[in-house]
């Protein structure tokens, strides 16, 4: 897909990915037991006594954000196959506007719908629509529960957050900046998966 993303794109993507269905496999780990470490954001943000983010983030959201966050599990049952880490540079779409993803060295088990919930902040950070009009879009919307939907976005927002207030990796200058641009818009979704005001 290119950057910014297109309508063409977006259809192709959204039909490839809704109808990516994929039976989990006995030999795939469960997201619930890899991810226990990337989706504690909000929690160590919380310990670390961070209050720079954004000025609408004090300590009763950050304390709010770390409270939905440790029940993520909870809504992350293993149903599916899924690949873990889909975004636009892990998809190709060819001629016949068919859509290949690439890269599956993060494959879980976890609710079909999490990939699409997982790449809307890169989408919306290369210039797509904003994350709840991407959601409402898609066919998942009548498929998860709601409770489970503001649960993950709330633990992809701390992953993106944190992520990218640690220590550049000199291998991947660019990574921090990266993660920082798709926390924005993950902080910002989950602000508004959960009615904080403005």
């Amino acid at each position: 897909p290119g950057s910014p993303w297109t309508e063409r794109d977006l259809d192709v993507v959204l039909g490839g990915v809704e109808a990516l269905r994929l039976p989990p496999e006995s030999s795939i780990p469960a997201m619930t037991d890899v991810m226990s470490e990337q989706f504690c954001g909000w929690r160590v943000l919380c310990e670390d006594r961070v209050d720079d983010i954004e000025d609408w983030l004090d300590q009763s959201v950050l304390d709010n954000f770390a409270e939905i966050e440790s029940g993520w599990t909870a809504h992350c049952p293993p149903d599916a196959l899924i690949h873990g880490d889909i975004r636009a540079d892990n998809l190709l779409i060819d001629r016949t506007e068919r859509l290949w993803v690439v890269d599956w060295a993060g494959a879980v088990l976890a609710p079909v719908w999490f990939d699409f919930l997982a790449m809307i902040p890169s989408i919306t950070m290369q210039g797509g629509p904003e994350p709840e009009w991407l959601w409402a879009r898609s066919c998942f919307t009548d498929e998860a529960d709601s409770l489970a939907v503001d649960a993950l976005v709330v633990a992809v927002a701390g992953y993106f957050t944190r992520a990218a207030r640690l220590p550049p990796i000199p291998e991947i200058p660019m990574l921090r900046a990266f993660q920082e641009a798709q926390a924005v818009p993950a902080r910002a979704w989950a602000r508004q998966r959960l009615g904080l005001s403005q």
